[in-house]
């Protein structure tokens, strides 16, 4: 395996265009054509190292890319109204979108396309592409020239129906693992709060079954909150024995500062810790998600001193190593995002047209299919309870970034002061490592699931007054005015007024977990919940179905 890195986008206009931060899914070379007033077409070349589609072998799974296109008015913008990016509709038609041609390893393939359905206002519309490997047993490097995708302009309310230059147009690119349909077992019978059956010895639960008697469950999380009531829990609730597609990696400090630089000005605010309002001309606390004058716990995400005046969004911009030359290859672009809340991670995934992953299916795609005598004990997301403490960080900063030291379980935890924040997404992911004991990935091909930093999941709300009909619908790509994510099933409700508390509980532990029994194996549980808080300690990931 080769260094795993993170996400790439790439922006076309006419008027101005991003810098490009170097990562591992690259997309380049973008165009745009316009075909007619309803439909145009968006093309990139597409790259992504250590691709793998495993059908006849374990895990049985494969990788992949989820490509999703924002867009904004260039002739807006210049005439002195900013605004923010909308989400591009795409078609629903596979055979819409074509690629040129594509190779692994240098040897021709057809890769599949895969339009990613949500039902906006009675009809599904295709918020992204699903891109990955066609059936059979290849791992290698993919090359995916002239990716063309067809962008149904005409479909919006109002029509988008300008000119080829009227567009600032980003393509986002990010790393997935497809999780199959298969039955897992929750709970390990050791970790502290963990899922159990108080009817069969506290034993671990099977989980075999799309649709299970979900009320169920809150006999088997009664350790974790014993003065709750009995939640109305809809047995459509995601309950990971049916197939998703998860993020590869935690959300990274380059993929938060792009969500950023697609909104407007109060939404950027509404999203960070400093004050950038547009009352604001002048920041002293530059590293704006922490409203601080010096870099903490490694999150480098910043602006500059002088702003805008008269509310035009801000460029964010990386600066790791403090020298306000930013966007540096040292400047943390990989490093895990901490000090995002459960809200600023709604928020994320519901742009993104993704969506949160529930407990279950977080567990699912840590420990895999194999039943308890498979390692299972205090089993960490590896698949073993054996643990190496990451205890120093080489290439600070820099896209080869990695831990100081190696070992079987190597992990981000234990708050060791030479290692004072998470680490490059997919750190110990190197040229050293060749199988996921040594670089901390799941069975299923997942990163950092154990330590780094905390991922808030969809849990069950404490008392009966919620109602919690989460059932793993994905966002639409836009979120509100005032900054929230706004799906009906999900934490703060469809207007963004609802309390998200006692929904979403951190799992994974973080670099600052010191008890591993109480954090960092995959069975553990945080009482902690994850919601308007902004914690060192807290980042996240999404997923989706293919369609919903």
């Amino acid at each position: 395996m080769r260094i795993m890195k993170q996400q790439f986008f790439s922006v076309l206009c006419l008027v101005f265009a991003l810098p490009a931060l170097a990562t591992n899914v690259q997309v380049s070379n973008v165009s745009q054509i316009n075909v007619d007033a309803g439909n145009h077409r968006i093309e990139f070349d597409l790259t992504w190292e250590d691709s793998w589609r495993l059908d006849s072998y374990e895990p049985y799974n494969y990788d992949g890319v989820w490509v999703f296109i924002k867009y904004r008015d260039c002739l807006e913008k210049a005439g002195g109204n900013p605004g923010n990016y909308k989400h591009a509709w795409l078609s629903t038609t596979a055979a819409d979108h074509t690629i040129a041609s594509a190779t692994v390893d240098g040897s021709p393939v057809s890769l599949v396309v895969e339009p990613g359905l949500t039902n906006i206002s009675g009809t599904d519309r295709a918020l992204g592409l699903f891109i990955h490997q066609p059936a059979g047993d290849v791992i290698g490097d993919i090359s995916a020239l002239t990716v063309s995708v067809l962008w149904k302009t005409g479909d919006h309310s109002p029509a988008e129906d300008a000119s080829v230059s009227n567009y600032d147009i980003q393509v986002n690119a990010l790393e997935m693992v497809y999780i199959p349909t298969e039955s897992f077992y929750l709970g390990d019978g050791t970790s502290r709060y963990r899922f159990s059956d108080p009817d069969n010895g506290n034993s671990p639960v099977l989980i075999n079954a799309a649709v299970m008697n979900i009320e169920a469950l809150n006999t088997w999380f009664y350790q974790l909150r014993t003065n709750s009531g009995s939640p109305n829990i809809a047995n459509t609730f995601p309950n990971g024995y049916e197939a998703f597609w998860t993020m590869k990696y935690e959300i990274s400090q380059e993929q938060y500062l792009q969500f950023l630089n697609t909104l407007s000005r109060p939404v950027q605010d509404e999203r960070t810790q400093t004050n950038v309002d547009a009352s604001q001309t002048s920041i002293t606390n530059t590293f704006v998600m922490y409203n601080s004058s010096t870099i903490d716990s490694r999150n480098g995400i910043s602006v500059e001193t002088s702003i805008p005046s008269g509310g035009e969004p801000l460029r964010f911009k990386m600066d790791y190593n403090g020298n306000r030359v930013y966007n540096e290859n040292d400047d943390g672009a990989n490093i895990a995002c901490n000090y995002i809340s459960g809200y600023d991670v709604l928020a994320y995934l519901d742009w993104a047209a993704l969506r949160p992953l529930t407990e279950l299916e977080f567990e699912k795609m840590a420990r895999g299919p194999h039943p308890q005598p498979f390692g299972y004990t205090e089993q960490k997301a590896w698949g073993t309870a054996i643990i190496t403490e990451v205890t120093g960080i080489t290439n600070a900063g820099m896209p080869n970034e990695q831990a100081a030291n190696s070992g079987n379980g190597i992990c981000v935890y234990n708050n060791n002061a030479s290692v004072p924040g998470p680490l490059r997404c997919g750190f110990a992911a190197t040229a050293s490592t060749t199988d996921r004991y040594s670089c901390g990935a799941s069975y299923y091909g997942v990163y950092e699931l154990s330590g780094n930093v905390s991922e808030p999941c969809m849990s069950f709300a404490w008392d009966i007054t919620h109602d919690d009909a989460f059932d793993g619908t994905s966002g639409d790509g836009l979120i509100s005015a005032t900054g929230n994510a706004t799906q009906a099933g999900w934490p703060q409700g469809a207007d963004g007024t609802l309390d998200g508390n006692n929904y979403l509980i951190y799992r994974g532990g973080s670099f600052e977990s010191t008890n591993v029994n109480y954090y960092i194996n995959i069975s553990s549980r945080q009482r902690d919940d994850a919601d308007a808080t902004r914690n060192d300690f807290g980042g996240g990931r999404g997923g989706r179905y293919v369609s919903k």
